[in-house]
């Protein structure tokens, strides 16, 4: 009581009409939400640091500045550092690339086929990155993929054409497999971009080449800069690729990998070398962000302006405009349907020695998948732990939208919204095996012990790891409310809360639908932010492939079967949730 006191105390010197004793009480939820989650986001950082420093079990397993040092500037944690920058490096690199003349194909050109590119650029999100790098292991393996087979028989090679399981594999697989998130990023700001001045630059001659790379590209950076360092962030945060590619195989570690391996691989699990690695890795990744905001911030000064909205100019390809659908259908089919083939090739294959042999397709891998123990619970509980996460991150992702849009509540001389947009941000910086990390430690010196063994150390590291992807999607939603429709309702009588509940989040029914679907199949998705977390009888089911693929790779077939099981019950809850939105919107 005498903190709330002293809030009271402060509130009262500031005079402000605006301060929170002129309002209802209930107007204060949004923001005390909103803090609360701050506070929880900081005190993971701050325990999963003091939680090895001071409450390791032994002397040996606590963190010190000599043993930090002796594991970073090693050999070992420099080569571990330098893959983990080339491939998130690489990987966003040639994201963005594939992304940018991808939108810039669908936007600024007369290719036909476009709706069926834009389908193809989205849908394999869908796609869980385990399942597609499953998928590529079937089509670029060194040993059973088919490229490389074809490509001794034919070429008459003694070795692979392509060598997945290396530095180069991982970055190729994840830059293409980066092309819908580049491409959903870049083709706003695609659009963004005035014709006026690729008009002016054909007029004098200029060919539609040179008009792009003159003219067009120039005004493209900055946006292709935030697409880059964006693309980057996942790719460094990604546990999935490097894992299959390069550490079970090729023997090359990220700090993703490092982290599992250092729980998982030891027979005591070393949580002290895992938070040593996770706060490096949390560090490059939130000097990424930094990096990010700092370059969107400054993007104003990039703007091309125009007196009215224009309709963009399509460049005419002529005789190139099926080559320029031709390029878009690469990507995709390199990017989805290539690793989609594999992962069906495996599934109806009856043995790893027999890949893309028709006549031998079987059904007897998805039996035997169905049929795993551990199967049944492990899709109850991913369906309980999904569902948790996508209802956690829509309520807390309204509250925090609130609180950055509409709420001018201030304290100590501050906007409390300010607190709202770090949220909004900020747990991007902590890659998602790092939330394990600190969960564990969370737990450990907590008074929420007894929640060990639980669903609830996965769904609240779900639920923090997705409340910047829920909230921004709300946000959109909520800024089209005009403030008039709530004054209107207190001038009226009504209190806060009743104008929240009946006006606001009506009006906002779009927006959290589409958040709660995106989250709920993300958290499907979603491995290296519980792998950690995992105890006796409490898998999901993307673990279950994991630790299937790692403890007996000749079980690939069944992995697969089980991968394309959880792709179709994913596309069957994208199916429900469009039927349910159109209804709704009739």
């Amino acid at each position: 009581m005498s903190a709330i006191s002293k809030s009271i105390a402060n509130l009262k010197k500031s005079g402000n009409s605006k301060n929170l004793l002129s309002r209802f009480n209930m107007e204060w939820l949004p923001a005390i939400v909103t803090i609360l989650i701050l506070i929880m986001f900081t005190s993971l950082v701050v325990v999963m640091f003091f939680g090895s420093t001071y409450f390791a079990p032994t002397r040996d397993e606590a963190i010190t500045f000599k043993k930090i040092i002796d594991i970073l500037w090693g050999l070992a944690g420099v080569t571990i550092f330098y893959n983990t920058l080339v491939i998130g490096i690489g990987a966003g690199a040639m994201g963005t690339f594939i992304g940018t003349i991808y939108a810039w194909i669908l936007v600024r050109t007369n290719a036909p086929g476009k709706k069926l590119l834009r389908i193809l650029a989205i849908i394999p999100l869908t796609m869980p990155a385990l399942v597609k790098s499953i998928g590529w292991v079937a089509i670029l393996s060194p040993s059973i993929g088919i490229f490389n087979v074809m490509g001794v028989e034919l070429l008459g090679r003694t070795t692979p054409i392509f060598d997945l399981y290396t530095l180069e594999g991982c970055v190729f697989v994840m830059g293409i497999s980066s092309l819908s998130l580049s491409y959903l990023l870049m083709e706003p700001a695609i659009q963004s971009v005035s014709s006026s001045l690729e008009e002016a630059a054909r007029s004098t001659g200029s060919s539609i080449l040179t008009t792009f790379l003159t003219v067009t590209l120039p005004l493209l950076i900055p946006g292709m800069m935030s697409v880059f360092l964006l693309s980057s962030i996942y790719s460094f945060g990604n546990f999935e690729y490097p894992f299959v590619f390069g550490s079970s195989k090729g023997g090359i570690d990220t700090f993703a990998t490092i982290i599992f391996k250092t729980v998982f691989f030891n027979i005591f699990p070393r949580y002290d070398l895992a938070t040593i690695y996770s706060i490096v890795y949390a560090g490059i990744a939130i000097f990424m962000i930094w990096l990010y905001h700092r370059l969107t911030k400054d993007s104003f000064r990039f703007q091309t302006v125009t007196g009215k909205s224009e309709r963009h100019t399509k460049h005419d390809l002529g005789k190139f405009r099926f080559f320029g659908t031709f390029i878009c259908f690469f990507f995709a089919f390199t990017a989805f349907i290539l690793p989609l083939i594999g992962v069906l090739a495996l599934a109806f294959a009856p043995n790893l020695a027999e890949l893309f042999e028709p006549d031998m397709m079987t059904t007897r891998n998805f039996t035997q998948f169905i049929n795993t123990a551990g199967i049944a619970e492990a899709t109850w509980n991913t369906f309980l732990i999904s569902f948790a996460d996508g209802i956690g991150v829509v309520l807390l992702g309204i509250f925090i939208s609130y609180t950055a849009l509409k709420s001018d509540i201030i304290i100590r001389g501050k906007k409390v919204n300010q607190a709202a947009d770090y949220i909004a941000t900020i747990p991007l910086g902590l890659p998602p095996i790092v939330y394990g990390v600190a969960i564990f430690w969370l737990i450990l010196i907590g008074p929420f012990k007894h929640l060990y063994g639980t669903l609830w150390p996965m769904i609240l590291s779900l639920i923090l790891l997705k409340i910047p992807h829920g909230t921004r999607m709300i946000s959109s939603a909520l800024i089209t409310i005009s403030d008039e429709l709530e004054e209107a309702s207190r001038i009226s009588g009504a209190s806060w809360f009743t104008t929240f509940r009946g006006i606001v989040t009506p009006l906002l029914k779009g927006g959290i639908l589409n958040a709660f679907l995106f989250v709920f199949i993300d958290a499907v998705k979603e491995v290296s932010a519980v792998v950690l977390l995992i105890t006796a009888g409490n898998s999901v089911l993307m673990t279950v492939l994991l630790f299937l693929y790692n403890n007996a790779p000749s079980a690939l077939p069944m992995i697969a079967a089980g991968s394309l099981i959880i792709m179709a019950f994913l596309l069957l809850v994208v199916a429900v949730q469009s039927r349910f939105t159109f209804d709704a919107s009739n």
